[in-house]
């Protein structure tokens, strides 16, 4: 077989003329080396074709396999560390329990290899075809897997942390309980994938479009670079965003009811009839966000930014306390009982807003548009009017 042309034995082989033993012995013979069987192979240089070959515990440490034909091939335990794999085809093969440390898979073809307890730290990847895959608790921490197929993979529990999946396929691949923290996503395919319980705390996922990603109720995304991704109508509810990058991120419709946004930067960003009950928004920077339908009953939103176009948006009831809504088109909002002492309002357009029993004390209202706004129980104690219009008139 043209694979084995260039191979040697690792083991040597006592050969002994025939009829020299007595038939019992070379029987013992035989058995002996049966059980001490298969014997290992190592490469010398590059093979051929060897589909569907048998080549378990092959040692080939650095061997060039460049364009090799190993589809099917049963590799398992196989020591290809630092092998040049580059081009090879090994569809459906067998690499359970393989050495593949620092070995270069560059557009390898491995669609459908059983890859579980392989070893892959410091294997290039990048333009692989890795799908329908097997790498269920694989660890490929800090992997080079940009423009790779994973299509289909099941990735279960994998160690994906600061890997480089840019530009990666990752359409309905199984992701459930893995590792994304600080991996690089941008440009990166997510259809019909699920991501239940995995972690994506400051990953990178700037342009990505995630809907109808599956699981990302309850997900890590705290940290996230999400600038510009597409989450309309998605199911975030519970989900951390803490400190998360959202600016200008389109999340129409989205259910975030819950969801822990401290911090996050969601400037301009599309919250149109979004779902935000009892969401922590504490600190967020909502400035010059679409809030139009936005249901924020129960959020907290103490320190916020809130500018732009927020007429007849209902705050009732919520913690404002210390939050900037200066210069905010505010026009018949709703604030009874809600917490605004220290709050910035300077500026802003209250036309018709309503602040029975509301909190105002400390509160900015310079040169702001009160005509028409209800006051009624309004605590005003020690806030700042100066400019203020409608106020007795």
């Amino acid at each position: 077989m043209k694979l084995f042309a260039n191979f040697k034995l690792t083991q040597p082989i006592i050969i002994v003329p025939p009829g020299r033993l007595p038939i019992p012995i070379t029987f013992a013979c035989l058995l002996i080396l049966s059980l001490l069987g298969p014997w290992p192979v190592a490469a010398e240089g590059p093979p051929g074709a060897c589909p569907g070959c048998s080549l378990v515990g092959w040692e080939a440490e650095g061997a060039d396999l460049s364009q090799a034909d190993l589809s099917g091939a049963d590799l398992r335990f196989a020591r290809l560390a630092g092998a040049d794999l580059r081009g090879a085809e090994l569809p459906r093969a067998d690499l359970r329990g393989a050495d593949l440390r620092d070995a270069r898979l560059y557009r390898a073809e491995l669609a459908g290899a059983r890859m579980t307890g392989s070893r892959l730290e410091g294997a290039s990847l990048g333009r692989a075809n890795l799908s329908g895959a097997s790498l269920a608790g694989q660890s490929l921490h800090q992997g080079r897997l940009s423009r790779s197929n994973l299509s289909g993979a099941d990735l279960s529990g994998a160690d994906l942390g600061d890997a480089n999946l840019e530009q990666a396929d990752l359409s309905g691949a199984r992701l459930p309980g893995a590792d994304l923290r600080g991996a690089l996503l941008r440009g990166a395919r997510f259809e019909g994938a699920d991501l239940s319980g995995a972690r994506l705390g400051d990953a990178d996922l700037r342009g990505v479009d995630l809907t109808g990603v599956a699981g990302l109720a309850g997900a890590d995304l705290s940290g996230a670079r999400l600038d510009k991704s597409r989450l309309a109508g998605m199911d975030l509810s519970g989900a951390d965003f803490g400190g998360a990058q959202l600016p200008a991120a389109e999340l129409t419709g989205a259910v975030l009811a819950g969801a822990r946004l401290a911090g996050a930067d969601l400037g301009g960003a599309r919250l149109q009839d979004a779902d935000l009950r009892g969401a922590d928004l504490t600190g967020a920077d909502l400035s010059g966000a679409r809030m139009q339908g936005v249901r924020l009953a129960a959020a907290q939103l103490a320190g916020a930014r809130l500018s732009g176009n927020l007429i007849g948006l209902d705050f009732s009831g919520l913690d404002l306390r210390g939050a900037s809504l200066a210069g905010a088109n505010l026009k018949d909002a709703r604030f009874a009982g809600a917490d605004l002492e220290r709050a910035d309002l300077q500026g802003a357009n209250l036309y018709g807003a309503d602040f029975s029993g509301a909190r105002l004390g400390g509160a900015n209202l310079r040169r702001a548009n009160l005509r028409e706004a209800r006051l009624e129980n309004a605590e005003l104690e020690g806030a700042l009017l100066d400019g203020a219009l409608g106020l007795g008139e």
